[in-house]
């Protein structure tokens, strides 16, 4: 990367221990509006390959190091997150001429606690504050790093003596840290910034240890207020550097580097990222997709030692993604860009129209700057004309031009005639709807022609105009725009309500809101006219004063469906919501000419040890054929821990009384492993409760009742699991704490399976792994047979947790275990399974 002016800050930033430069999206998209950005995905994370053997401190900034000179860079302001923050210390000891400004956000570790048991216990608690979001990309990451690789890099983090190093450091230091950051404590580091030379520390109100995420505003504004003191940016509040500068020509980049081993590699990056030059009022941007070298045996002897690059101009209208399937194909055979000419896609548009000699002197300077030499110009449609141009008076620059559809043909110069060789469709929505009501038409006609989504006044993403419109001042407007479009000659598809048209009402229920029927309003909105109501109080509607009963909810339903102008309409309601559903029914049968009720509802109870998101998986499947529900019981996941220990009636009557608050009037319970025994006392307890008992895993084997019997089978269990599970076990063992894990095993292994769930007088259905440890064939055999009504369902070659393993399986055997089909047949047992 060519170096920058002086005044344009370089910021690079550093991920710590087991994470990737993902982390640093949201800072990343904030700090780009005030100059360059660079991240990196160091050896061993994010993917990239893992050293042979540890890598110390002083190995990273090294590294770091080499890849900054790599991609041009003399001079930036160095950001770490983490153990990050020890690697750029290094760095910025080591090449103090590299560093500009330092910048550490919750910095490790804490020199007076450096154990592994507390660090551990740290980050356990700060993943409790940290937003899902967060915890899922961290959850990830570590599962690409690996343990094992996470645990060789460990103890270089906790032996690193920061305290003693910052205070060598020339440059100025800001400390940032979250408010609420276990990791790096107030005092920790207050400590950092008092011993640094220029140090400051700033905290962030309310946010954890990943400060630069949920307060990625907050951040930024801390790292620009440090160089705005350090002089390094003019002192204009609300203006980026960029714009302050008002230079006839500006370039600016945004670039990702991954760093494997000692050498630095760029990755074909997605067309985020982009090159671009602005000159005047001209804006020309190039999208880049690198060599990845998939086919360097495809070349010649002859030229395998140069670098092929294609560029690829698009035609009128259109811009650099009309070329994304052709370009991830050239990408495998050399570096490729996608140009956005000057007014399209997401360049600016210019005072005035732009010559194809001036688009190709824009092109070619671009391409200068990000230092193409020679390169193959691919053209398409009225693109060929700039590509044309580019080839005649940059010879130096274009080796090879290719034509794609070349226009305009010399016998067809006029408009028209460009308008009737080019279909185009223009696609008009319905009252209450918007263009995104088009979007699955649209897709398929764009491969016939141009295709033009309209958002009528007030719909979509447009303004609402201050009186009504009529269908003649729509008409002339819709005329207006494809005239200044520069369409001549067109398809228009309408999708009026004056025919006879099919309508879908879909009404939530309690807790709910319209995003609840996202995915069937896609599939009904293909057949007729759907909304999607929101009723008051929910989604995005104004809570009322008083509570609202069903009669109430259906009578102001049914006014707003007037006023929309519908006359009659399939209604469907869901849960709780089929209540006012039936109430619009019988209260308008002018207006409800069907009526569809859809309750189902699942309640999810996890095992000892674990918590609700054990069950994302399987839930996220059976969230599209009823209510679901994850519990977390007394002292797992996110709720507290009781003074004493929990029974299994204790747990039961706890979920009944909850689901009773909910409203739920009926449901089918799933438990897993040794949550099945608060699912079977609930299904005892509260037969009109539950419907159905579905018991995934179950536990305790009366063969195996002993605690060390247990932890044996769970330890082999274990090798049989995904990875990124075992970390979810891990972590939630963490938050549960040994005391209450111990109390409730206790419990767990005291409760007699076998003789509670005969007394069950629901359907049971009982689900196994074939290769579950934990709940043996036999065992899970003998609870189905003597249960009043039960079932066995074995999926093959899953271990214990084989509704996150399978969790598509798993939920097609509870819909059809709950839709009373008897299709369950006994698989037989698998040979023994054999551990390696």
């Amino acid at each position: 990367m060519p170096q920058a002016s002086p005044d344009t800050p370089v910021f690079v930033m550093v991920h710590g221990i087991g994470l990737s430069h993902r982390y640093f999206d949201r800072l990343q998209a904030d700090l780009i509006r005030h100059g360059h950005t660079q991240v990196l995905d160091l050896p061993g994370f994010g993917g990239t390959p893992k050293p042979g053997q540890q890598l110390a401190i002083e190995d990273y900034a090294v590294v770091i190091g080499e890849a900054l000179d790599a991609a041009g860079i003399r001079s930036c302001v160095l950001i770490g997150h983490s153990m990050g923050a020890q690697f750029v210390t290094e760095l910025a000891l080591r090449r103090p001429d590299l560093v500009s400004e330092l910048v550490l956000i919750g910095p490790v570790t804490d020199s007076a606690r450096r154990s592994v048991i507390w660090h551990t216990l740290a980050l356990g608690l700060d993943s409790l504050l940290e937003r899902p979001l967060t915890n899922a990309m961290v959850f990830t990451d570590y599962a690409r790093c690996g343990l094992p690789w996470y645990f060789t890099e460990l103890p270089v983090m906790l032996n690193y003596r920061l305290h003693e190093r910052l205070p060598l450091a020339t440059q100025p230091v800001l400390i940032i840290r979250g408010s609420n950051d276990p990791v790096a404590r107030h005092r920790w580091c207050s400590r950092l910034a008092a011993t640094a030379q220029d140090g400051r520390l700033v905290e962030v109100s309310g946010q954890p240890h990943a400060a630069h995420r949920g307060g990625a505003r907050e951040v930024s504004e801390a790292i620009l207020a440090l160089l705005h003191k350090d002089n390094r940016l003019p002192p204009q509040p609300g203006n980026s550097p960029v714009a302050a500068r008002q230079e006839p020509r500006t370039i600016l980049r945004r670039l990702r580097t991954v760093v494997s081993g000692r050498n630095s590699a760029t990755p074909r990056p997605d067309t985020a990222n982009f090159r671009s030059i602005t000159i005047g009022d001209r804006q020309c941007r190039a999208y880049p997709m690198m060599h990845t070298g998939a086919h360097e045996s495809d070349v010649s002897p002859g030229e395998a030692t140069a670098q092929r690059v294609f560029v690829l101009i698009h035609g009128i209208g259109m811009s650099h993604r009309y070329f994304k399937r052709l370009a991830s194909v050239l990408a495998d055979y050399g570096d490729t860009y996608l140009i956005d000419l000057p007014g399209y896609g997401w360049t600016a548009t210019p005072a005035e129209e732009m010559s194809n000699p001036a688009n190709a002197d824009l092109i070619g300077t671009l391409l200068d700057d990000i230092g193409v030499d020679s390169c193959t110009v691919v053209g398409h449609s009225m693109g060929v004309q700039s590509a044309t141009e580019l080839a005649i008076t940059r010879p130096d620059l274009v080796s090879n031009l290719v034509l794609i559809g070349a226009a305009v043909d010399a016998k067809r110069r006029t408009a028209l005639q460009q308008a009737l060789r080019q279909r185009v469709f223009v696609l008009i929505h319905g009252i209450g709807m918007s263009h995104r009501y088009f979007a699955r038409l649209a897709a398929v006609l764009a491969d016939h022609g141009d295709t033009y989504l309209i958002d009528l006044p007030g719909y979509g993403w447009t303004a609402t105009p201050a009186e009504e419109m009529s269908n003649p001042a729509n008409a002339d407007l819709i005329g207006t725009l494809l005239d200044d479009i520069g369409v001549d000659s067109c398809t228009v598809v309408g999708h009026s309500m004056g025919v006879q048209q099919r309508v879908f009402v879909l009404i939530h229920g309690i807790g709910m809101s319209h995003r609840y029927f996202a995915r069937l309003a896609a599939v009904l909105a293909d057949h007729g006219d759907t909304y999607l109501i929101d009723l008051p109080g929910y989604g995005w509607t104004a809570t009322p004063a008083e509570e609202m009963s069903n009669p109430a909810n259906a009578d102001l339903i049914g006014t707003l469906l007037d006023d929309i102008g519908v006359d009659s309409c399939t209604v469907v309601g869901h849960s709780m919501g089929v209540q006012s559903a039936t109430e619009l029914a019988i209260t308008r049968p002018d207006l409800v000419s069907n009526l569809v009720l859809i309750q189902r509802v699942f309640v999810l109870i996890h095992g000892i040890g674990m918590s609700h998101r054990y069950f994302a998986r399987l839930a996220a499947v059976l969230a599209d054929h009823g209510d679901t529900y994850l519990i977390d019981l007394p002292g797992y996941g996110w709720t507290g821990t009781p003074a004493e220990e929990m029974s299994n009636p204790a747990n039961a009557d706890l979920i009944g009384a909850l689901l009773d608050e909910i409203g739920v009037g009926s449901c089918t319970v799933v438990g897993h492993s040794m949550g099945v025994q608060s699912a079977t006392e609930l299904a005892i307890t509260r037969p009109d409760l539950v419907s159905h008992l579905v018991l995934i895993g179950a536990a305790v084997d009366a063969k195996r009742r002993t605690a060390y019997q247990q932890a044996l089978r769970l330890g082999m269990n274990s090798l049989l699991e995904k990875p990124l599970l075992n970390a979810v076990q891990f972590l939630d063992v963490l938050r549960c704490g040994p005391r209450w894990y111990l109390a409730e095993l206790a419990v767990a292994l005291a409760y007699y399976l076998e003789e509670r769930l005969p007394l069950v007088g629901q359907r049971v259905l009982i689900m196994r792994g074939s290769r579950d440890l934990i709940a043996g064939n036999h065992w899970s055999r003998t609870l189905a047979e003597t249960s009043q009504r039960g079932e066995l369902l074995e999926i093959p070659r899953k271990p214990h947790a084989v509704h996150h393993s399978d969790p598509a399986t798993v939920a097609a055997g509870i819909l059809a275990f709950t839709a009373h089909e008897t299709t369950h047949q006994w698989l037989s047992p698998e040979p023994e399974l054999t551990l390696r």
